[in-house]
C-alpha cells in the first residue's frame, strides 16, 4: 500500500487540476489574503502620517546606525509590489491547495481499494476454493457455524440469569 501511496506523491510533481472552479474560487480567496496582508504593511503612507517630532526622532535613529530615511524606501511597501507577482503567489497557494485536496480524497479510496477490498476479494477466493463455500448447500456447511457445545450451554445459563433476574 505504501507503493501506491508513494505513486500517488509521486503523480502530484506535475502541476495538473481537473478542478477549475475550485481552483478559480481558492486563486480569489488567496489574492484577497495576500491583499490584506499587504495593505497593512504601506509604510510610505505611515511615515507621511508622522509628525514632525518623531520624524526627527527616526532621523536621529537611523543617523545612529549610519541609514538615511531614503534607505526606507528600499522597503517594499504596497504601491511597489507587483500585481504579477502577486497573482502568482496566489495561483501557487490555490494550487497548492487544489493538490492537497485531491491528496486526501484519493488517498483513503486507494487504501480501501488495495488494502480492505483486496482482503474481501482473497478472502472470498479462499473459501470458495479451499472449502467450497458457495458451491455446497446450506446443510453441508452448516458445521462451519455450528456453535461449540461448552459455549452453546454457557450461552444459554447467562441468557436463563438474566430472565431471572428480570
Amino acid at each position: 500500500c505504501i507503493d501506491v501511496i508513494t505513486m500517488l506523491w509521486e503523480m502530484e510533481k506535475s502541476e495538473f487540476t481537473m478542478n477549475e472552479h475550485y481552483m478559480a474560487t481558492n486563486r480569489r480567496k488567496y489574492r484577497a489574503l495576500v491583499d490584506k496582508i499587504l495593505s497593512g504593511n504601506d509604510l510610505d503612507a505611515k511615515l507621511e502620517g508622522l509628525d514632525s517630532e518623531n520624524k526627527a526622532a527616526l532621523r536621529s535613529l537611523l543617523g545612529s546606525l549610519g541609514l538615511s530615511t531614503e534607505k526606507l524606501k528600499l522597503i517594499p511597501t504596497s504601491s511597489t509590489y507587483d500585481d504579477e507577482a502577486i497573482d502568482s503567489i496566489a495561483g501557487s497557494l490555490a494550487y497548492v491547495r487544489v493538490a492537497l485536496k485531491r491528496f486526501q480524497d484519493n488517498v483513503p479510496l486507494h487504501i480501501q481499494y488495495h488494502m480492505i477490498d483486496k482482503f474481501a476479494n482473497e478472502c472470498e477466493d479462499v473459501l470458495k476454493r479451499e472449502f467450497g463455500l458457495f458451491q455446497k448447500s446450506p446443510e453441508e456447511i452448516h458445521h462451519f457455524f455450528q456453535e461449540d457445545t461448552r459455549t452453546e450451554q454457557r450461552r444459554e445459563n447467562l441468557a436463563r440469569r438474566k430472565v431471572r433476574q428480570e
